[in-house]
């Protein structure tokens, strides 16, 4: 169980530096940067966010080549997990167990070995 709270320490601890550190690199983007990459994190095309905007296509590539070099990434997918990181809030650390944070933070849990009684017949996890 000890050792379960030390995880548990770790988890949180990494996910308020992740959680700080993407506030840091979403900072430095303008608002009309961050409109272009919500729309572009939503899965419309450069042209669609173009027209939205009313802006040209060449703006929106601009602002997307911009905006991954202040948020330091190269790929959609890593932004996302920026802006994700950026918005949640801080609190949530604490409010999380130990599980929800290992999800999250794609930590492995080791279960500890159980038994279910189903009408009578006895059934481990480490049977199964």
């Amino acid at each position: 169980m000890l050792q379960a709270g030390a995880h548990l320490r770790r988890a949180r601890a990494t996910w308020l530096k992740e959680a700080h550190d993407a506030k840091r690199r979403t900072n430095g983007l303008s608002v009309r940067q961050r409109e272009v990459m919500v729309r572009l994190l939503s899965g419309q095309p450069n042209k669609v966010v173009a027209k939205q905007l009313n802006i040209s296509v060449r703006t929106v590539e601009k602002h997307r080549k911009q905006m991954h070099g202040r948020t330091e990434t190269t790929t959609l997918l890593d932004l996302l997990r920026v802006y994700l990181a950026a918005e949640r809030p801080l609190t949530a650390a604490y409010s999380l167990s130990f599980d929800d944070l290992s999800m999250l933070l794609c930590i492995p849990v080791v279960q500890p070995p159980c038994r279910l009684i189903i009408n009578g017949d006895s059934i481990s996890n480490d049977s199964v």
